[in-house]
């Protein structure tokens, strides 16, 4: 599910969860449709880079508890 972006290909620098899998969280732990799934992870995305880094993750996570 993580990603990370270091030099090694393994866990070091930015570490980062891809769109697909926060949707996928979304629809099996919540049943939430696809594209209202989609729409919710995008507001998560503060510099727009496609993929949610672990402070938006850990956003994203606090607020989905709260659902």
């Amino acid at each position: 599910m993580w990603h990370g972006t270091g030099d090694d290909g393994c866990c070091s620098g930015e570490e980062f969860i891809s769109f697909e899998a926060a949707v996928g969280i979304l629809q099996t732990e919540l049943k939430f449709p696809e594209h209202r799934a989609l729409h919710f992870v995008k507001r998560f995305d503060h510099n727009n880079d496609g993929r949610l880094s672990a402070e938006e993750f850990n956003e994203f996570r606090r607020k989905v508890e709260e659902t």
